[in-house]
């Protein structure tokens, strides 16, 4: 009787015999060990018929990246509507966004500190974080906008609208740091799963929060220039009958 060798264990994807080989990361990032492997591999020459491809948590996590980032668009866009059916404006709200940059510096920032990489829950993060940094804009475009209609001019709007909203705005953003500080520390068992979450939210609200007191009131009046000069320029055309 003839003995021949295999596996104990016969795998197939989609129809086609495969070969797993399975590889566990300790302490690297996940993006930085499947880039050192596939500069190994494009040394390798295969016979026809064979071919090697990367998956398992590497091609869920390619899948979930481009889930999250058709999830910010959406996130912003919804936003945007929100905000114009609320302030009757096409560009108050786009002011207000503006602050959704400024998180980025933040997070950066903040993973660089804490020695974290980049992530699926940092992607999470930036998704929370565009719709929360906003509400800062909102109290300061709002109150600006209440003082201009009382007869208040446009910088000294601006500058009672920071100068009245510093202190809500701070407590916000502290309240929402100490929230999220015994998450980033790992404090518990199980909390690092989700510690670079809270460390990318610490440090897209602490930059937003004082960013937002100096660019808000800059975008503010460079859109409110160009509104200007959009309705002298429609009431100074002339229809020729």
């Amino acid at each position: 009787m003839e003995s021949l060798l295999g596996p104990d264990l016969v795998t197939r994807e989609n129809g086609e015999r495969t070969i797993d080989v399975l590889g566990y990361t300790m302490t690297r990032p996940l993006s930085q060990v499947t880039a050192d492997m596939q500069k190994e591999l494009k040394k390798i020459n295969l016979p026809n018929g064979y071919q090697i491809a990367l998956i398992g948590e590497r091609s869920d996590l390619l899948d979930s990246k481009s889930d999250l980032q058709r999830a910010l668009l959406v996130a912003v866009l919804g936003v945007y509507l929100v905000l114009m059916i609320q302030f009757r404006s096409f560009l108050y709200p786009l002011t207000i966004m503006s602050a959704i940059p400024l998180v980025l510096t933040g997070v950066a920032l903040a993973l660089i500190m804490a020695g974290k990489p980049v992530s699926m829950p940092v992607l999470l993060a930036v998704i929370l974080l565009a719709g929360t940094v906003v509400n800062n804009s909102i109290l300061l475009v709002d109150y600006a906008n209440a003082a201009r209609e009382r007869g208040v001019d446009r910088r000294s709007a601006l500058q009672e609208a920071v100068t009245a909203r510093y202190r809500p705005i701070m407590m916000t953003a502290m309240s929402d740091v100490a929230g999220m500080l015994p998450l980033a520390l790992e404090l518990s068992v199980g909390s690092e799963r989700f510690s670079p979450l809270a460390t990318a939210v610490i440090g897209g609200i602490i930059s937003a929060t004082l960013l937002t007191m100096v660019v808000i009131p800059v975008v503010y009046t460079y859109f409110d220039d160009l509104a200007c000069a959009l309705t002298s320029t429609k009431s100074n055309v002339t229809y020729l009958k």
